[in-house]
């Protein structure tokens, strides 16, 4: 048989969850948001490196990942604006259920439809974020690879030494 508590208990237990869900995206956000800008900074030192030498297909990769970075910033800053966008109706809405206007129904109900679409905004920018993010790892390690493979797998020897057959 439920308790009286149980709504209060319910509610409780859905605000500690949606706190923990913010907290996450925000984390979520900012670690990319930080990888995507010292990944810039990686790419940046790379070119200053004499050892690294670009062209033909090193090159295509080496850019296609900083475009993706480049890209993955951008949606860094597109996901803040939206969520802040999103804190603000927000608050309208609070202010709004106070005032309790003779109007105060209709302009909650407009405050929450725009709330849902910067809420809807805001993951679209945080999936193209992490999508870009992801795809610009990728190529880079592609460059990475084309750039330094010599370095790390030296061919071998040619020993001066026959080898008899038999």
């Amino acid at each position: 048989m439920p308790s009286e508590n149980e709504p209060d208990s319910l509610h409780e237990s859905l605000v500690r969850l949606e706190t923990s869900r913010r907290e996450q995206l925000t984390g979520a956000i900012t670690l990319v948001f930080g990888l995507s800008v010292g990944a810039l900074a990686f790419c940046g030192s790379l070119l200053t490196e004499e050892m690294v030498t670009l062209g033909g297909a090193r090159t295509f990769w080496f850019l296609a990942a900083v475009v993706c970075f480049i890209a993955a910033t951008a949606f860094s800053f597109a996901v803040t604006f939206t969520r802040l966008a999103d804190t603000r109706v927000t608050t309208r809405i609070v202010r709004a259920k106070r005032s309790r206007g003779p109007d105060a129904k209709a302009a909650i109900e407009g405050l929450r439809q725009e709330s849902r679409e910067w809420g809807d905004w805001s993951f679209r920018w945080f999936y193209w974020q992490h999508f870009s993010f992801a795809l610009g790892a990728a190529f880079l390690l592609v460059a990475l690879w084309l750039i330094f493979h010599a370095k790390l797998f030296p061919p071998a020897a040619v020993s001066s030494i026959p080898i008899s057959g038999g």
